[in-house]
């Protein structure tokens, strides 16, 4: 019975707990070749954390006797390249950090990257020379005297920094209002984020720093930090990355396949499953050069955990922990963003439509050579049932007090509007 690692992202529980994975390690020769910094993009919960975790079971000199446990099936175990288990490796999580004002974005950091550095220091204490200095009111401090330690052993330095930006937007929003102030305290000289990415830069010349890997959403920040920290190399468009997070279809079709065999399903229902999956799940390819799209790999999940345990799909194929206007976002076609009033109507129209229980949403669906504006599908999994009859319910709330008329209404625009009275 697979084991679906839904909610999580340690590769070593994944790998040592058996639960369910897709190799994505053949990239690893094409990462160590793209550059010594880079930076990787994706959307919210796309399999970054995972993707540095991996990374850092790679790479760690103290997973060294673990290699095989970890990597011996996977592509990268049966041909290693040089550089496996041969750094130091220093994790930071922006995802973590909780800024509740403007005052609080140094202090917010530094004790982040200062816990960073402890744990980073207790991983390697039989390593240690030099005693690392721990400021509590200066982390790049503290970092500079990590960087000393290492440069007395026989390893350098690899830094995964995950989420880079996450807190950038709570920064910006104080209180539910815009607060540009707040972004440009963020990012100004004198700021706490700009000065860390300026000696993360200066780390890589010879201070024992020799590769950084960044993930998060966005590229406006890194951006907007320009002359603190110009030296990332931008992979997330490149073809060769396109499906280093998410899953490929005929991945997600080969475990479909053995779930509904768990299930004792009929083989249809595979082919139904695939069709729900994508009309939610399925609209991403980060490269122009590439035409695979690839699966959101938390919702992918959410919805196998949920078919496997219950053996039927989920009545809410869109996981609470993201946020509806996700959900309206991956309905949108490209051609939607072409007409800002054509795209806001859509907009307003799904808050008051949009229901993922009954029905799989679409824009702009190619139709006789033309498109459809906005389409609502019944899901595939509810063809055989009733939708709710409301009359019904009505009826028997209000019959003996009002004479009930059921009256069907489709609007198409907001100058053509039919309708038909329903006996």
């Amino acid at each position: 019975m697979l084991k679906f690692p839904y909610g999580f992202s340690d590769f070593h529980i994944i790998r040592t707990e058996n639960y369910f994975y897709v190799d994505r390690t053949s990239h690893i020769p094409l990462i160590e070749t793209a550059g010594h910094q880079l930076l990787f993009l994706r959307p919210r919960r796309f399999g970054k954390s995972l993707l540095l975790s991996m990374l850092e079971n790679y790479y760690d000199v103290a997973k060294a006797d673990e290699f095989e446990k970890l990597f011996g099936d996977l592509t990268i175990g049966k041909n290693p390249t040089p550089k496996h288990n041969q750094y130091l490796v220093m994790k930071w999580d922006f995802s973590v950090i909780n800024i509740k004002g403007i005052e609080d974005i140094s202090h917010s950091i530094y004790n982040h990257i200062n816990n960073s550095i402890e744990a980073f220091v207790d991983s390697y204490q039989h390593l240690w020379q030099y005693q690392v200095k721990i400021n509590p009111k200066d982390a790049i401090s503290s970092f500079q005297s990590a960087l000393i330690a290492v440069r007395q052993t026989p390893y350098r330095l690899y830094l995964l920094i995950d989420e880079y930006d996450n807190f950038a937007n709570e920064v910006m929003m104080g209180k539910g209002e815009i607060n540009p102030e707040r972004y440009k305290t963020l990012i100004s000289a004198e700021g706490s984020l700009k000065a860390l990415f300026k000696t993360v830069k200066s780390a890589s010349s010879g201070q024992g720093l020799e590769r950084v890997f960044i993930t998060g959403t966005s590229p406006i920040l890194l951006s907007d930090m320009t002359t603190a920290y110009n030296v990332a190399e931008n992979i997330y468009f490149k073809p060769e990355f396109n499906d280093l997070c998410g899953f490929k279809e005929a991945e997600l079709e080969a475990v479909l396949k053995k779930v509904v065999a768990e299930c004792e399903l009929k083989p249809e229902y595979e082919k139904e499953a695939l069709i729900v999956m994508q009309a939610f799940y399925n609209a991403y390819s980060f490269s122009e050069m590439s035409n695979e799209l690839m699966y959101n790999p938390t919702l992918a999940l959410y919805f196998l955990k949920h078919l496997q345990q219950y053996c039927e799909f989920p009545s809410q194929m869109l996981d609470e922990n993201l946020t509806m206007a996700q959900a309206y976002f991956k309905v949108f076609d490209n051609r939607d963003y072409k007409d800002a009033n054509e795209l806001t109507i859509k907009t307003a129209f799904l808050t008051v439509l949009f229901n993922d229980v009954w029905y799989m949403m679409d824009s702009e669906t190619p139709a006789a050579r033309r498109y459809t504006d906005l389409t609502m599908l019944v899901r595939p999994d509810f063809r055989h049932t009733r939708l709710l009859n409301y009359r019904t319910s009505l009826e028997s709330k209000y019959d003996k007090v009002f004479k009930l008329e059921l009256i069907s209404v489709v609007a198409v625009g907001f100058d053509r509007l039919v309708w038909k009275k329903v006996v």
